[in-house]
């Protein structure tokens, strides 16, 4: 590479040019000079920033405030080599992923001065489909005068203007510095919105940090589309889905890496003290946290390690009262596993949460990613193994399992409502203990609610199949009382796959299986498509688009058995706008849904055959062969 130092003119190679970065004297010259009437003094990063590539090639040295935020670096990045159309874009920094503030989350609203220092490298990448990938360090720290300027550049490659030349239409220009050349007088505006995580930002993975992230932008861009005027443009449309898609597929990388990064920066050890001392302090805090230890920020690192591992097993042995029986035998599992196992089994979710316990960790052994539980936590699983502990996690996944299945019958609940509706079923607990149990249910659970603040400040429990439960809201009868469902058919709801076990599910696949040729899976697949689409549309709607689907031509009887055999399964779907109640037990009767107009049982059958409906078509037991 031959590059030019821009204060003192000097020719440079990649060898002598990070030297004399550092010690350029016409650079000092004008510092010192300026320093002999400043006013005050502050501190300035000289940052190499190079292509990740091809680094020999392309190469920029910043001087830049230490006061700015990273959003300013991002700018400089963007206006000297990289903006062609406001791509996405992140640093990578010590694990943590920090995106541009698009997303509104203004992790690039950090300072300079609290993520960097002299020797730190870290990443940057700008559009997350057709990426420009950056390498940076920090080489130097200088004292300038507080009137120094606040980003300049100060040394650049020669002869190649940008690595992102050619990409998505973009052609850098040589002109395109001048903003930025030696003593400009630009003045930088802080923004005052402060970033949305903890205040060390560790990358922490088992937090929804990613999923917040991807659904604030989708949330953003989808109203850009909406109030522009290219609203009905649709290539604005599908260029904007593409970003959306490049940046789901960059979010899921850089998990799968931060992941892994765990792994191999964690202790192989089945000593606790080992375990932790692996972690930074930040990461500390937040495991002492999940597990109900307050660990004051003002601590060093020492004594926060020895704070938690004083109470870890007081504070765990609470927790453990929260477990429900899976989980309590996937912690056997490791005792039976010598305290390790292996990554790829699994139960990835699962696992990752007793992680978030800190009761496993993540490390590296003979090259191969593991979980390690460590020996007080072995035995702390051991001591519990009594036949009273074993009554309460029965007790605990019996609640889980009544209260995931009232969530999944009524679609959202109020923690208040569950209060009352337990006790339906027998069971007396205390309300803290509940909502304990089901905060840490939906940690450990792969599926089936999350938890949200209404309006009201009141705690509401949501299913995860509903976007907005607003929009569910607005359609129910708050008149209706919530249905009362026996207990068993409650337990068997909680479970993912219940829809296909229930006697109207198990009907409703014969029947369909019957009638069409089509693989176990996808009929499986489309009674919970059509079990979800009639908690939103009307059945008589949804049965008319299901006959438009078919592309078979079918005679009246045909048609007929097409809308029994999905009338049969739709009004016995307990329905979220109902409080949980069936359209049958809505109404009172088994009122059929026909495909083009609805019949009472005593009007003339539809099919023209002169006959009440009730004893032709409608006639139970009326089948016929399509296929």
């Amino acid at each position: 590479m031959q590059g030019k130092c821009y204060y003192c003119k000097k020719e440079l190679t990649e060898r002598t040019i990070k030297r004399h970065m550092k010690n350029c004297p016409e650079m000092k010259e004008v510092i010192d000079k300026q320093m002999r009437t400043a006013k005050g003094t502050r501190n300035q990063f000289i940052i190499s920033i190079k292509d990740k590539d091809e680094p020999n090639k392309y190469c920029i040295y910043v001087s830049i405030d230490t006061n700015l935020q990273l959003q300013h670096l991002d700018k400089f990045i963007r206006d000297i080599w990289v903006e062609c159309c406001g791509h996405l874009s992140a640093f990578y920094i010590d694990g943590k992923i920090l995106t541009d503030n698009m997303n509104e989350l203004y992790e690039m609203n950090l300072f300079l001065k609290d993520v960097l220092s002299v020797g730190k490298k870290f990443g940057y990448e700008y559009d997350f489909g057709s990426s420009t990938n950056l390498s940076l360090e920090v080489v130097e720290v200088l004292e300038v005068p507080k009137e120094f300027t606040q980003i300049e550049i100060i040394a650049r490659n020669n002869k190649y203007i940008s690595p992102r030349n050619g990409i998505c239409g973009y052609n850098g220009k040589k002109s395109d510095e001048k903003q930025y050349l030696p003593q400009n007088n630009i003045k930088y505006k802080i923004s005052r919105k402060k970033p949305l995580h903890n205040e060390d930002l560790e990358f922490n993975l088992l937090s929804s940090n990613l999923k917040d992230i991807s659904q604030r932008l989708t949330d953003k861009i989808y109203d850009q589309i909406h109030s522009s005027e290219f609203s009905g443009d649709n290539s604005i449309q599908q260029v904007l889905d593409d970003e959306l898609e490049k940046y789901y597929d960059h979010l899921d990388n850089n998990v799968a890496n931060g992941f892994m990064e765990l792994f191999y920066k964690g202790k192989c050890s089945f000593d606790l003290e080992e375990l932790i001392k692996s972690c930074p302090k930040d990461q500390i805090k937040v495991l002492g946290e999940n597990i109900g230890l307050k660990i004051p920020s003002n601590l060093n690192k020492s004594k926060a390690v020895e704070k938690y591992v004083g109470e870890y097993e007081k504070c765990i042995s609470s927790e453990m009262k929260l477990l429900d029986e899976k989980m309590f035998k996937l912690l056997w599992k490791y005792i039976k596993s010598n305290g390790i196992i292996n990554f790829l089994e699994n139960e990835a979710i699962k696992h990752t949460a007793l992680m978030q316990e800190g009761m496993v960790f993540p490390c590296l052994k003979d090259n191969e990613p593991v979980f390690i539980m460590p020996k007080i936590m072995q035995d702390i699983v051991k001591k519990n193994d009594t036949l009273e502990f074993r009554k309460l996690i029965k007790r605990n996944s019996e609640i889980i399992s009544i209260v995931k299945g009232m969530i999944e019958a009524y679609g959202f609940i109020a923690f208040d409502d569950i209060k009352v509706l337990i006790k339906r079923y027998t069971i007396d607990i205390d309300e803290i203990m509940l909502l304990k149990l089901l905060e840490k249910s939906a940690l450990y659970s792969e599926y089936q609610y999350y938890g949200s603040v209404d309006e009201d400040g009141r705690i509401i429990f949501i299913n995860e199949k509903i976007e907005d439960y607003e929009e569910i809201l607005e359609e129910i009868d708050n008149a209706l009382d919530y249905t009362m469902i026996e207990k068993e058919e409650l337990v068997l709801m909680s479970e993912r796959d219940y829809l296909h076990k229930s006697k109207a599910g198990s009907k409703f696949i014969k029947e369909f299986y019957e009638m069409f040729d089509m693989d176990r899976d996808d009929v499986i697949e489309n009674m919970n498509i059509l079990a979800l689409d009639i908690q939103y549309r009307d059945s008589n709607a949804i049965i008319r688009d299901v006959l438009d689907g078919i592309q078979e031509t079918l005679n009246k009887d045909e048609e007929n058995r097409v809308c029994t055999v999905f009338n049969d399964f739709i009004k016995n779907v307990r329905l979220w706008k109902y409080k949980g109640e069936t359209i049958s037990e809505k109404d009172g009767i088994k009122k059929p849904v026909v495909c083009k107009k609805t019949s009472s049982r005593n009007e003339p059958c539809p099919c023209g055959s002169g006959k009440k409906y009730k004893n032709c078509c409608g006639k139970n037991g009326n089948v016929i062969q399509l296929f």
